[in-house]
C-alpha cells in the first residue's frame, strides 16, 4: 500500500514539473494576477507561503528527476 501511494506521488511530482517547465512564464503570470486580486483580502501570506511549499516541491522532484 505504502509503495502504491509512493508511485502515485512519483507520478504527480513528475507530471507537475513538466506542466511547470512547459508553461513556467504562464504559471508566474497566473500567480502574479492570483496575488494582485486576493491582497485586498488579507490572504496574500498564506498564498505565498503556498507557492514556497510548490517550489520547493518541485526543486526537490526536479533534483530527483
Amino acid at each position: 500500500m505504502i509503495a502504491v501511494i509512493a508511485l502515485l506521488v512519483a507520478k504527480i511530482m513528475e507530471e507537475l514539473k513538466t506542466i511547470i517547465s512547459e508553461n513556467s512564464g504562464a504559471v508566474f503570470a497566473m500567480k502574479a494576477t492570483a496575488v494582485m486580486e486576493i491582497r485586498g483580502h488579507g490572504i496574500e501570506r498564506d498564498l505565498m507561503e503556498t507557492n514556497k511549499t510548490i517550489a520547493a516541491s518541485t526543486h526537490i522532484a526536479a533534483k530527483k528527476g
